[in-house]
């Protein structure tokens, strides 16, 4: 599983899934990455599980994300979404 040290700012003004879009987007997370689970992430960054799962949902809706059952949250290939330099 991949071990998220990622610039996520838990307190800061971005949503949380603003904050992985981007980290995927930019290459951080490849395709095919393991997220961590909710609990792990949401301990990770001090915030609640909801919030890690609302931004997780999210992310699958856009088409970042792949929900596979009793394994995790992957990440897609990016199709068409353009490289963009994280900040």
């Amino acid at each position: 599983m991949l071990q998220l040290t990622l610039c996520l700012d838990s307190g800061g003004e971005k949503p949380l899934y603003e904050g992985l879009a981007s980290q995927i987007r930019s290459g951080v997370l490849k395709p095919g990455d393991r997220l961590p689970g909710k609990r792990a992430l949401a301990g990770q960054l001090a915030v609640a599980v909801n919030t890690v799962d609302a931004a997780y949902q999210m992310l699958v809706a856009e088409g970042y994300l792949e929900a596979r059952q009793r394994s995790g949250f992957f990440v897609l290939e990016s199709g068409g979404f353009p490289a963009v330099e994280a900040p």
